[in-house]
């Protein structure tokens, strides 16, 4: 139950429907190339005996739709000893998609941070400008909350 690679996991869309990786490259490929964005993020939730781990990679476009998939996987919750090594292994989920999308696809991708914009009632606002640089360091574009929409969606599929 370790972290696994992006391209390694059984990708889905919103409706639970499985796609091979290469249909899922296909169809990323095709919305790209219609005019589609690429936002990547990725959200954890702890349980008591895992911690479901999903990255979302959502195709938006603000007139011509969107299109969301997403993978997921579950951990053992001793490989995090703090909130930041389980915020550290969703950026490398994030990261992880967006290494693999950028070579498959060759297009710009945003990265979406699940990192919390007040200081005071944040805990994981300290990691913000740290993340962000890492995010920037490798040639993408970070965004967090309240613009990290796409690891909001990630959100959506740790519950289950």
């Amino acid at each position: 139950m370790e972290i696994q690679k992006f391209e390694n996991l059984k990708i889905r869309d919103i409706y639970g429907e499985e796609f091979s990786l290469d249909e899922f490259l296909r169809i990323c490929k095709e919305e790209s190339e219609r005019g589609l964005g690429m936002f990547i993020g990725s959200d954890s939730q702890k349980f008591f005996s895992k911690v479901n781990l999903v990255t979302s990679v959502c195709l938006h476009h603000p007139r011509k739709g969107a299109q969301v998939f997403y993978v997921k996987q579950k951990v053992r919750p001793e490989i995090f000893p703090s909130l930041r090594s389980r915020m550290m292994a969703e950026l490398y989920c994030s990261l992880d998609a967006a290494f693999f999308m950028r070579e498959m696809i060759g297009c710009d991708i945003e990265v979406h941070l699940d990192i919390g914009s007040d200081p005071k009632k944040c805990k994981t606002f300290p990691f913000k400008k740290e993340f962000l640089n890492i995010v920037k360091g490798q040639g993408f574009v970070g965004r967090t909350k309240p613009n990290s929409w796409a690891s909001g969606v990630a959100d959506w599929f740790t519950k289950n």
